[in-house]
């Protein structure tokens, strides 16, 4: 076999590889994305109110930030594929749970597994891209790992709803637990278990990889990101129903377009790779100051609405697929764990977000809620900024 054949398969492998953790990705976004709207059956299912309801949501975020940084050192000890398998499993196994649960404390319960899964699948797909892509090339494969989020929010969550609504929402969820079992399926067929590099050590924990200083400023400028985007994106489409008059149908079909930004950048990642990850990742922060500041103003005029969805989904999955890449860089070592910590800091992010921006949402409204966030977002690129220009840390 001629090095050209060698090198094609090599690709198609990888290309197969890639498209089983999109699926799984895809699976993990769709479930975690879709309780929203059926948040109101749900509540009406097993007589509790929306508020309690709402408490998947809140456990399953929690269950993610707890268990990520130990999924991610989890690993780096026994493998990428052996983790991935595992979190896709009990992500499948939660959804099962969820769908069939008979009472609130059992859709808790589910919804934790799912958030442990969660938190054990998504260090180790991202790592395992780390592990096998030159960080030169990186950005690209990341990109596509990374577009079933937006796959997710294009297609997981409209094809949930819809069965949701003809069905039911344990018919939707279950519907999920399957996805996600297809896509552990697909992993154990498709994505190899790669030798572990001699000399690498075999046992890096939080403690030490928290220790190395690069770590700490990204984990610093993704919380602060992703505080920002997800005060403005939790309260987005209630903003959209009341400036437009509009019901959550057309409000979905609006943030869709968030969704089609996400894709459109992340299926790009090769730019990214050109253009230098750390520059674009400083260029995306202060795009995303800068539309969660504009979007509030747009409410009035759908089409600039759209357009500047369409901009935040650009901006925030051009920053995901940056900072998931510069993560997987950070240490060689410690790779799984330091992606785990993203994760971490992601979803605290998410629950700060969501929370504190809640009564200012309330209180002086959404054009408050984008200037905290904008404010947030200047914040994290004026951090990643300076430890860049001061050469205080390694690698960046």
């Amino acid at each position: 076999m001629t090095a050209v054949q060698t090198g094609a398969l090599e690709r198609r492998g990888l290309a197969m590889a890639t498209t089983a953790l999109l699926i799984g990705i895809f699976a993990v976004g769709s479930e975690a994305l879709v309780i929203s709207p059926l948040l109101a059956d749900i509540a009406g299912d097993l007589g509790v109110t929306i508020e309690r309801a709402g408490l998947a949501v809140g456990i399953y975020g929690a269950a993610v930030a707890i268990t990520a940084p130990f999924g991610g050192a989890l690993s780096d000890r026994v493998g990428r594929r052996r983790a991935i398998l595992a979190g896709l499993a009990v992500f499948a196994l939660g959804g099962a749970a969820s769908a069939a649960a008979p009472t609130l404390a059992a859709l808790l319960a589910g919804r934790a597994l799912c958030g442990l899964g969660a938190g054990t699948f998504l260090p180790a797909a991202y790592a395992w891209v780390g592990d096998e892509v030159p960080y030169e090339e990186r950005a690209r494969v990341m990109g596509r790992v990374v577009s079933g989020w937006a796959a997710a929010i294009v297609f997981g969550v409209p094809i949930g709803a819809l069965v949701g609504q003809v069905s039911g929402w344990r018919e939707a969820l279950a519907l999920m637990a399957v996805l996600a079992l297809a896509g552990a399926l697909a992993s154990a067929r498709l994505v190899p278990a790669a030798p572990r590099p001699e000399g690498r050590p075999a046992r890096v924990g939080v403690v030490r990889a928290l220790a190395i200083p690069t770590v700490g400023v990204l984990l610093a400028v993704n919380l602060l990101d992703m505080f920002a985007f997800y005060g403005v994106y939790t309260y987005l489409g209630s903003f959209v129903r009341e400036e437009l008059d509009v019901r959550s149908g057309v409000a979905g079909a609006l943030i869709l377009l968030y969704g089609v930004g996400v894709a459109v950048v992340s299926l790009n990642g090769s730019l990214l790779d050109r253009v230098g990850k750390e520059r674009a990742l400083l260029a995306f922060l202060i795009f995303v100051a800068v539309v969660v500041a504009v979007v509030p103003l747009l409410g009035g005029v759908p089409a600039l609405l759209g357009l500047g969805l369409l901009a935040l989904g650009l901006a925030q999955g051009g920053f995901l697929t940056c900072m998931t890449t510069i993560a997987t860089h950070a240490s060689e070592e410690a790779r799984g764990t330091v992606v785990a910590l993203m994760s971490c800091t992601t979803y605290i992010g998410v629950t700060l977000g969501a929370a504190l921006m809640g009564p200012v949402f309330a209180g002086p409204g959404f054009r408050a809620v984008g200037a905290i966030a904008a404010a947030s977002a200047l914040a994290g690129a004026v951090t990643f900024a300076r430890a860049r220009r001061g050469r205080q840390v390694e690698r960046l």
